[in-house]
């Protein structure tokens, strides 16, 4: 996932979708290493954990 913005914010918004809560209820059988993600606090505490930094970005020119 990319976002631009406040990462509190963006994990708060994915923590409150029912999509989101559903795939982390069916993923949890298979994790290897068991996450809290039965709460906001807890969704977003994964969240900040899992995030990747963009080491580099390209892009292509428009035109």
């Amino acid at each position: 996932m990319e976002y631009e913005g406040d990462r509190d914010a963006v994990a708060r918004h994915m923590a409150a979708q029912p999509g989101v809560q559903e795939v982390e209820r069916r993923l949890r059988p298979y994790l290897n290493s068991p996450r809290d993600t039965d709460t906001v606090e807890g969704l977003v505490h994964a969240f900040h954990r899992s995030l990747l930094c963009c080491v580099t970005q390209l892009r292509v020119p428009r035109g």
